[in-house]
């Protein structure tokens, strides 16, 4: 492997390693505390109130170390085991004549990418959401509100980060080599713009 390959490897694995040595010491502090309430509030959060709380950090806790596990092995794999480029050859060779503005290609790229990176969460998504929400209480949405909200999410994703990638591939092939100067002027004035959208027509999307 070459130097730059284990510099890359090292920077997602040792991170990763560190998050799971804290959640690990997190699990076992609470775990050893669980039995009685912190002095210091005993006389105003009930035992069982505590123990519960307790509970629900574990239980979040765990699945978070999971989740740790997954993000990086799902890195790796789009990296240094290949998955990008295998993707790419796929988009190249099954995709769309490159329209829009010669951009389709990579549009398409990045979609797919987005798009699988969906899926592959969807697993935890459903378990955090209908496993560990659940089972303390703290889950109000039902399957079929969770689906619509998760295609709802797709859709917004798509009519928000579609011009945003197509502007920034424009950026890229008609700036020059400041391009990435003027990428990060967009993407700050796209940010913005989000701030003032996300309160009137986003989140009544999702929320009520």
């Amino acid at each position: 492997a070459s130097l730059v390959t284990l510099v890359f490897a090292a920077a997602v694995l040792l991170p990763t390693g560190l998050r799971l040595w804290l959640l690990t010491r997190q699990v076992r502090h609470v775990a050893r505390h669980r039995a009685a309430e912190p002095a210091a509030f005993a006389s105003q959060v009930p035992l069982a109130a505590h123990q519960k709380a307790a509970e629900y950090t574990l239980a979040k806790a765990r699945l978070g170390a999971v989740s740790l596990l997954v993000i990086s092995a799902l890195l790796l794999a789009w990296t240094l085991l290949g998955g990008l480029d295998a993707l790419n050859h796929a988009v190249t060779a099954h995709g769309a004549a490159d329209t829009v503005g010669g951009y389709a290609r990579p549009l398409g790229l990045v979609g797919a990418f987005v798009f699988i990176g969906r899926l592959l969460d969807l697993p935890l998504e459903w378990i955090a959401t209908f496993r560990v929400e659940a089972a303390h209480g703290f889950n109000r949405p039902t399957p079929g509100l969770f689906w619509a909200d998760w295609i709802k999410g797709i859709g917004v994703g798509l009519l928000l980060g579609g011009p945003l990638l197509w502007a920034v591939l424009a950026l890229m092939k008609t700036a020059g080599a400041q391009w990435w100067l003027w990428a990060w002027a967009l993407w700050i004035g796209f940010q913005l713009l989000v701030m003032l959208l996300y309160p009137l027509l986003i989140a009544p999307l999702f929320n009520r």
